[in-house]
């Protein structure tokens, strides 16, 4: 039997759906809870505002997708899920939508910012010889904020994104000395 949704995954598909057909600046936090059939003083017991559970979203879709029955996936086997998850779902309408919002907590810092966790969480995967460092880390938001501008710049365009050159964007920029620890699979 399959366990009904949190209160806090219930307002994240309320906002999913919403997403789907509508800008995240038209989406009030009434929406969300008239959707999700839960009260406001639930949701911001839960939130601060509609950012927060975007971010929140964001994360319990993309966290999964690191993972394939119970094995770590390589950074090209996330990119296939991720075509995958995003292309065939909805999901990636309406994270394009909500990507016409800018402004404080939007969808490109999250997208960034668990981009370089992730990435460093990768690399200790797979033993990276290397520290850790502000500097490593803002290498790896360099190239975060690349694919964030992609993303944004292609979908809002075309409403399509060819993910699989996400994967080769990575390749051909990420520096040497990371390739090989980001793109191996992990043990």
């Amino acid at each position: 039997m399959k366990a009904l949704p949190s209160t806090k995954e219930r307002f994240a598909l309320a906002l999913r759906e919403l997403l789907e057909s509508n800008s995240f600046e038209s989406i009030s936090v009434g929406d969300i809870v008239g959707l999700s059939g839960l009260s406001s003083r639930t949701f911001y017991n839960h939130f601060r505002d509609k950012n927060e559970l975007l971010a929140y979203l964001y994360r319990i879709t993309v966290e999964p997708l690191w993972y394939t029955d119970g094995k770590r996936n390589s950074l090209e086997t996330f990119f296939t899920c991720c075509k995958d998850n995003f292309l065939y779902n909805g999901t990636l309408k309406g994270f394009g939508n909500a990507l016409s919002y800018y402004g404080q907590n939007d969808l490109r810092s999250e997208i960034e910012n668990k981009g370089v966790e992730d990435l460093v969480r990768l690399l200790k995967w797979n033993h990276f010889p290397g520290a850790i460092t502000p500097e490593l880390r803002e290498v790896l938001r360099f190239f975060m904020c690349g694919i964030t501008r992609y993303f944004e710049k292609y979908y809002l365009d075309s409403k399509t994104i060819q993910v699989d050159w996400l994967y080769t964007f990575w390749i051909n920029c990420v520096p040497v000395y990371l390739a090989e620890y980001l793109v191996k699979e992990p043990e």
